[in-house]
Order: C-alpha cells, then sequence, then structure tokens
C-alpha cells in the first residue's frame, strides 16, 4: 500500500469512533439521522479511495474513481442537509440537492467524468473539466446554509445557540475549502480532502453531541495569547542567535540551533508564567474594553467582600451593580422566595425602579422546577417554545412581559434554588457565551453567601414583627377606649405598611357599621355610619372566614363599595376577618392608592395584627353596652338615675 492510500485509511479509521460517539448518543433527534447519513458516506468515500489508490484491482480504476466521485458528492450533499437541519424547522419535501449526485452519475455514464485514468507509470488520473460545475453547485449549496445561518444567528438571542452557530460557519467552510483542494492537483496525488473532512465531521459532531461549546470568544482571545506567546519565543530565539553568532563567532550549524534552543528554552521558563498572565490581562482589557473593570469589581467581592456583607440589600448592591457593568446589560433583578408562600418576588434590581414589576413566579411553576433541575440558565427564546412552558399561569407571562429578561440564572446552594437572578437585555448587541459563562460562574460562587444573607435577614423581619406585635399587645391592654386603641394601633401599622385607608367595620345583623375610621384620602363614610351587609367584602369574609386582597380596583372589582374606594382614590386594599370564638364580629380594612401596594409577607403580618386588635375590640363594644345599659332603661329607653348622677 503507497503513501496516498494510507491518507484515505486513516480517515476511514478514525469515522469508527465518531459513529460509537453517535451511536451512544440516545434519543437521536433530527440532526442525529441526518449526521448518521453524512458519517456513512463520508467513510465509503475514503473506503472506495483506498482501493483506488493502492496497488490493487488495477483494471477497476476507472470504475473505482467513479465510485469515489459518487461518493465524494453524497458526503458533501449530505452536509448539507445536517446543516441545514439546525435553520430548517420542517422536513425537506424535495431534496433537490441530491440532483448534483444524479447529474454526477449521468456524467460519468456518457464519459465525460473522469476525464482518463492511467496506471503504465504509476496512477494518474484527471477528473475531467465537469467536475467544475459540479464544484460550483456545491459551491452553492455551501453558500445557501452560510447565509441561512447568518440568518439564523442574527435572530436567535440564545448565546449557545449563537456559539453553535459560529462552529457550523466554521466547519461550512473547513468543508468548502478541502472541496475545493481535493480537485486540484495536490489534492488529487495527496488527498488531504480526507484530513480535511475528518476534521469537519470531528467538528459537527462536538456540536451535535455536546450540550455546551467551547465559547468561540475564549478560543480567540485565548488563541490571540498563544500567538503572542509563539511571537515572543521567536524574538527571543532570533536575539540569542544573533548574540552567539554576532558577538562570539559562532557559525551556524545544528549543534548551534540546538543551543540556542536550550538557551530559548531556559529563558522562556523565567518568565513564561508572568508573560503569560500579563498578555491575558492585555488581551482581555483590550477585547472587554471599559466592562474589563468591572469584571475585576466582582472578582473581588467575591474573594474578599461576599463573606463579610452585613445586610441582604448591601449585598445585592455589591453583587448587581457591577454585574450590569460587566456584560452590558439594561436591568438586572434579583428575585427571592417570599418566606409565607414560597414564591419567588423581586427583591432588588438595578437600575432602581420607581414602580416594582408583578413578577411571581410560584413555587411550583414549572420555571422554578426547569432552572432547579437543569441548572442552568433559561433565555426568553426557550421560555417561548418549550412545551413544558405553555401551562404558565397568565398572570407569570404577564410578569415575564412586563420585566422583559432575557435571561434567567439560578442560584443554586445545597440542591435548594435560593434565587433567580434575570438578566434584561443587551445595552448594544446580543448575549455571548463568555457573558453567559461569567454569569453563572457568579451565580454558583455567590448562592451559598446570598442563602445566608437571606436567612439572617428573614430572622431581623421576624423580630422586627414580634416587636411591634409586642408593642401592640401593650397598646391594646392599656385602654378600653376603641379609638384610643385604633389611632396608637394605626399610628405603628403605617410604620410598617402603606395605609392611607383604615377602618373597623362590625357587624350588627343585617348592617355594617364603621366603628372607627382613618384616611389621608377622604372617606365616604364617617365613623358611626351603616350601611348594607349585603354584596360587601366585609360579608365575604365573615361567611368564609379568611383574608381577602383585592391588589389593583382599577383593573376589577367584585363588590359594591368598590366603586366608592375607587372614587376615593383607592387601589389596593385588604379585608382581614376580626374573629372572636371561631365568629366573625366584623373587618379590619386597610387600603392604599398605590395598586399592588401589599405583597404576602404584610397580609400575613396584618393577619397576625388583626388576630390581637380582634378581642380588644369585642371587649370594647361588651363595654360600650354595658355602659349604655347602665345609663339607659331598656323598658322606655330613657336616661335612668345613673345617667343624671
Amino acid at each position: 500500500m503507497n503513501i496516498h492510500a494510507l491518507i484515505p485509511l486513516v480517515a476511514a479509521i478514525a469515522y469508527i469512533p465518531l459513529f460509537v460517539i453517535l451511536l451512544n448518543t440516545r434519543p437521536w433527534q433530527r440532526q442525529h439521522r441526518f449526521f448518521a447519513a453524512y458519517l456513512t458516506f463520508a467513510m465509503l468515500w475514503s473506503l472506495v479511495d483506498v482501493l483506488f489508490r493502492s496497488d490493487f484491482l488495477v483494471t477497476y480504476k476507472p470504475l473505482l474513481l467513479k465510485a469515489v466521485v459518487f461518493a465524494f458528492l453524497l458526503s458533501c450533499v449530505q452536509a448539507y442537509y445536517f446543516i441545514a437541519s439546525f435553520y430548517q424547522t420542517k422536513h425537506f419535501k424535495f431534496p433537490i440537492a441530491y440532483g448534483i449526485p444524479a447529474l454526477g452519475i449521468a456524467l460519468m455514464a456518457l464519459g465525460y467524468i473522469p476525464e482518463y485514468v492511467t496506471t503504465d507509470e504509476g496512477l494518474r488520473f484527471s477528473y475531467g473539466a465537469w467536475i467544475y460545475p459540479l464544484g460550483l453547485f456545491l459551491f452553492a449549496l455551501a453558500f445557501a446554509n452560510v447565509y441561512f445561518l447568518i440568518r439564523k444567528f442574527k435572530i436567535t438571542d440564545d448565546p449557545e445557540k449563537r456559539n453553535q452557530i459560529l462552529y457550523l460557519i466554521i466547519a461550512v467552510f473547513l468543508l468548502t475549502l478541502f472541496v475545493a483542494a481535493s480537485v486540484t492537483r495536490f489534492g488529487r496525488e495527496f488527498p488531504i480532502a480526507h484530513l480535511g473532512n475528518l476534521t469537519n465531521a470531528a467538528i459537527l459532531i462536538y456540536v451535535t453531541i455536546r450540550h455546551r461549546l467551547l465559547d468561540m470568544q475564549f478560543v480567540m482571545l485565548r488563541g490571540l495569547v498563544y500567538v503572542s506567546m509563539a511571537g515572543l519565543f521567536l524574538v527571543v530565539y532570533s536575539l540569542w542567535l544573533f548574540l552567539i553568532h554576532t558577538v562570539l563567532g559562532f557559525e551556524f550549524s545544528f549543534v548551534t540551533f540546538l543551543v540556542v534552543g536550550l538557551l530559548t528554552a531556559a529563558s522562556a521558563a523565567a518568565f513564561w508564567a508572568r508573560a503569560r498572565v500579563y498578555l491575558y490581562r492585555k488581551v482581555d482589557q483590550i477585547f472587554y474594553g471599559e466592562s474589563y473593570d468591572y469584571r475585576e469589581i466582582l472578582v473581588d467581592f467575591l474573594r474578599r467582600k461576599a463573606p463579610n456583607v452585613l445586610s441582604l440589600d448591601e449585598f445585592s448592591k455589591e453583587l448587581l451593580v457591577p454585574l450590569t457593568k460587566a456584560v452590558g446589560c439594561q436591568n438586572v433583578h434579583l428575585l427571592l422566595p417570599e418566606t409565607s408562600s414560597g414564591d419567588f418576588l423581586i427583591q432588588s434590581a438595578q437600575p432602581k425602579q420607581k414602580d416594582d414589576s408583578p413578577l411571581r413566579i410560584g413555587r411550583d411553576s414549572p420555571v422554578v422546577k426547569w432552572l432547579k433541575r437543569e441548572n442552568r440558565y433559561l433565555s426568553k427564546e426557550n421560555l417561548d417554545i418549550l412545551p413544558e412552558f405553555r401551562g404558565l399561569w397568565s398572570e407569570e407571562k404577564d410578569g415575564f412581559k412586563t420585566l422583559d429578561a432575557e435571561l434567567l440564572f439560578p442560584l443554586i446552594s445545597r440542591d435548594n434554588l435560593v434565587a433567580i437572578l434575570a438578566l434584561g437585555r443587551k445595552e448594544s448587541g446580543k448575549y455571548s457565551l463568555g457573558d453567559v459563562n461569567l454569569v453563572e460562574t457568579i451565580a454558583a460562587q455567590v448562592a451559598a453567601s446570598l442563602e445566608k444573607e437571606y436567612l439572617q435577614e428573614q430572622l431581623r423581619k421576624r423580630e422586627q414583627e414580634l416587636s411591634l406585635i409586642t408593642r401592640l399587645t401593650g397598646v391594646i391592654s392599656s385602654s378600653l377606649n376603641i379609638q384610643e386603641v385604633y389611632n396608637a394601633f394605626v399610628a405603628e401599622l403605617r410604620s410598617v405598611v402603606d395605609a392611607d385607608f383604615a377602618a373597623i367595620a362590625l357587624i350588627e345583623g343585617d348592617e355594617l357599621r364603621f366603628e372607627v375610621l382613618a384616611s389621608n384620602a377622604g372617606s365616604a363614610w364617617q365613623p358611626g355610619e351603616k350601611l348594607p351587609l349585603k354584596g360587601t367584602a366585609t360579608e365575604w369574609i365573615a361567611g368564609h372566614k379568611k383574608t381577602l386582597v383585592e391588589l389593583d380596583l382599577g383593573r376589577s372589582y367584585r363588590f359594591w363599595t368598590s366603586k366608592k374606594y375607587l372614587d376615593m382614590g383607592i387601589q389596593s386594599i385588604v379585608y382581614l376577618p376580626l374573629l372572636v370564638k371561631g365568629e366573625a364580629i366584623g373587618s379590619l380594612i386597610i387600603a392604599s392608592r398605590q395598586p399592588n401596594a401589599y405583597n404576602p409577607a404584610q397580609v400575613l403580618l396584618l393577619e397576625r395584627l388583626a388576630s390581637q386588635i380582634s378581642i380588644p375590640v369585642e371587649n370594647s363594644r361588651l363595654y360600650a353596652k354595658a355602659e349604655q345599659r347602665a345609663r339607659v332603661d331598656e323598658l322606655t329607653s330613657l336616661f335612668n338615675r345613673r345617667h343624671f348622677d
């Protein structure tokens, strides 16, 4: 076997592990089937070329060359369909590209391909002039692939898919380059096209099998560093060579070059590490520009500051401010689980917003389950197309639309989803896989520290709530005058929640009477005023014995009294039942001019406070009734002697 047959033989053998890798990948998708067909024809091309270039079957060389051309055309066409499957979602109804091998068969049957094959003075052959039109058709397929891949690259927001498309474009370029080389004289004599096709197949199987491809930007930057280091090595080598030859007078010889190489290696060992770190820094500074400094700030925060931060707000600020600058995003939100429900709500944002987003991701949401299970980012594109997210609640869909988040990153500590990091749109361009890798690295390192700060913050809030309840209990037990108790209650209440309107409404038969009332927004009712109980929220909570929250009366409301509240400018309202011995005696009403003014944690606090005020309200009412009975005759309803005394 000659050396020319050895190259395609090596390629054919090397395809075997690629097949094994592909066969072990399950389940197969559409791309896997196309790739299996491509590998089959590529291996067939190499095997037939081994027979053609070997010293065997001399009389069948023209037929074998035709088989080589046919297998080559089939492998190129199948590579086109494999790459096209990444940007075409529908099946190919009319595989017109197979017309190229069909045309090749026709030209070979007519004798136009090959032009000649001789074995008199070694193997010599020529494909003929008709091979060039076939090459132009293959070039058109490659151009179509690149064109549609670039279109897909422009409209895709997912960084992984964009990075994958870059690898595919490189594969198309390599395939085109080696196809062009195969029809040249050098390419015919030394079949390097097989090694090029093997390299192309390795890239394609890397794209097909690997879940996360190496960032193309990272490859370019590190390649630039290594090229610079190689250039530096050559400069040092040249300086040593010049010094030995010019100054010391040694002639150029093998020994001279060997000595210079050893001196250069020794010199490189002394400064290689420092020079490499310096080049890494300089290349990154040039590439990242202003964002490089913020990346360094993030690294410093993770190494030194994160364990020593004293509050959750400070932690969020130290993390989010440099993060927005480092990746160049318009905004970033940090969502943390709510204590009572476990739903994820926005804890902090950068830049800070006047109106909080209504986004609430339920603890049982498919988004939460996916982030916890996959432990990787979720793009807006996948959120829209993956079938498991079709069951999202309309409130969650509206929240994501309002937030306009491009990427969601999980922060996981001890297998628990601690927080969700939501990145908005990029200031310019689209997110790269390098940006994703940076954020995922930060998320992995900061999750444990953030969990600690979050738990400490919840403990501090719980202590504050207990302190507030203790103070209110002291106020409540200090007087039987409901107005005094209520004034003190509202004053303390406004220190923790927004309360533009507050009232206690008591049930008296079929009527509702406002026992006490305080409002900064005016009121349609006055203390002591009565109104029909039927159709009011108090009637509903008395029957259900649970809290009712209406977060945006401007969008919808359920009771006739809500129209009165809207006329007062009220947007959010909470109705809390006042329960005594399991029976509802009335309601505590807290309202705000702002929509979505009360989160579940605040509602839970109000429920605790309502349970504390129920007993003194009932005692005050009983005290008032006893005092009235002592002063008014029940039979005549006239004042008695005690009243006049």
